[in-house]
């Protein structure tokens, strides 16, 4: 039961201004409180203030989906639901729209839609579909989790702030349920042992908790990295327990470490049972790893900052790579844009300097930190209104955020290098 349950009735009418049909709901449960909801729910004022300033004052509050809004409904609980969205999105673009976190730590995404459509549970692990005679239950109610505590719904985007109408690929993924004879095959041995602190110190990196509210979905996140690289259930969760206890001590996790626990053990056997996670025949890492410089691309690589050259017995090019930072930089940029461009036609490609990073400590065990990479960046890398100070290789388009969301960029100079041809602006051709 909310605390103010006035606060049902004032949130009821603010959802029936947004055009959206409510209904009331049980108390403490996820259940309707009145028969035939689907054809009861409603935006008329006069029966909203029967309703919750009568007898389901006291209960918790639905919104009836169908009538053009359909609901994803992303379960991070039972299963790495959170997963299946990422992979339905792939490479699509996520509209802004009104979005929140269930009670359980799970996510509602809502839309808007001409096309007729039903309830599909289960469409891909974790994500259930709510549309005609559907219905999500909604903030303020909420849910005990035990004789003390319970657990709120709430709004990360109100849907006063808008529903956007869903994209193209959400609604052909909805008509168009995955083959069961997915070429995918599920990780199903996590074996893999790993040194805690270096794996809790990439997790914290990867994976920062920016707000309180969203731990359970950077959580989930996390677990299903480790454990898609095959890392043991315990060190998955003694990794999760030392990036859990860094936030706490931020402030941004409200719950204590200690208290976690359970929640942590929780994710990660449910996430592991869900069998949700895969091994994709598409092998991107040794793609990446397959592609080799041509000697006119080493020669304009090893033309960048200062050339101490010398053997690396972490390199697979075929000659001796110069040493420079600036050099392994501009070789990570054409072996990831390289492979980028054989996947799609451009003309903006994606990247994340993560990305990036992981190419550089691949093939020369050098592992870059934050103020050498953003160096870099403003050396080699043109972005709004800061033009790069030294030579333009790519230009950013589009930026990315700190959840790992790629940027884009437009290759310039780069295409250059790519291409094996020096460019004509302030690099001096060498080796030709």
């Amino acid at each position: 039961m909310p605390q103010n349950p006035t606060a049902v009735h004032k949130s009821a009418l603010e959802y029936a201004k947004c055009g959206l049909r409510v209904l009331p709901i049980l108390p403490n449960e996820k259940v309707p409180a009145i028969k035939k909801w689907p054809q009861r729910a409603t935006r008329r004022k006069q029966q909203i203030d029967r309703w919750f300033l009568g007898k389901h004052a006291e209960g918790n509050l639905g919104l009836a989906t169908g009538n053009g809004i359909i609901a994803v409904d992303i379960d991070v609980k039972r299963e790495c639901g959170l997963t299946s969205f990422l992979n339905m999105v792939g490479d699509n673009e996520l509209p802004d729209t009104a979005n929140a976190i269930t009670a359980s730590g799970g996510y509602h995404y809502l839309f808007r839609t001409a096309q007729k459509i039903g309830n599909a549970v289960g469409l891909r692990p974790g994500i259930d579909i709510r549309g005609d005679n559907g219905m999500i239950v909604v903030a303020p109610s909420s849910i005990p989790y035990d004789e003390f505590g319970r657990d709120f719904y709430q709004w990360v985007d109100h849907p006063a702030k808008g529903i956007a109408e869903a994209p193209t690929w959400l609604i052909e993924q909805i008509h168009t349920p995955p083959s069961p004879a997915h070429p995918d095959r599920p990780i199903t041995e996590f074996d893999k042992q790993g040194d805690i602190g270096e794996l809790a110190r990439d997790i914290i990196t990867r994976y920062p908790v920016l707000k309180p509210g969203t731990r359970n979905k950077v959580m989930c996140s996390a677990v299903c990295s480790l454990l898609s690289r095959r890392f043991t259930p315990d060190i998955t969760e003694q990794v999760i327990g030392v990036w859990w206890e860094h936030y706490y001590k931020q402030g941004v996790v409200g719950t204590s470490p200690e208290q976690g626990q359970r929640e942590i053990k929780s994710v990660v056997r449910s996430i592991v049972d869900s069998n949700s996670l895969v091994i994709s025949n598409v092998n991107h890492k040794e793609n990446i790893r397959a592609i080799k410089l041509t000697p006119e691309q080493i020669s304009l690589v090893n033309s960048l900052g200062n050339k101490t050259s010398r053997p690396n017995e972490h390199t697979i090019l075929h000659t001796v790579v110069t040493q420079s930072l600036d050099a392994m930089f501009a070789e990570a940029l054409i072996v990831h844009f390289t492979y980028e461009m054989s996947k799609s036609e451009g003309p903006s490609y994606k990247a994340t300097f993560q990305q990036i990073a992981d190419i550089i400590y691949s093939r020369h065990g050098k592992k870059f930190n934050s103020n050498q990479s953003e160096r870099l960046k403003k050396k080699y890398v043109s972005r709004q209104n800061q033009p790069a100070k030294e030579l333009e290789l790519i230009v950013q388009t589009k930026t990315g955020n700190r959840s790992g969301q790629a940027s884009e960029y437009l290759l310039t100079g780069l295409q250059y290098f790519i291409d094996g041809i020096c460019p004509t602006f302030n690099l001096e051709c060498v080796g030709f």
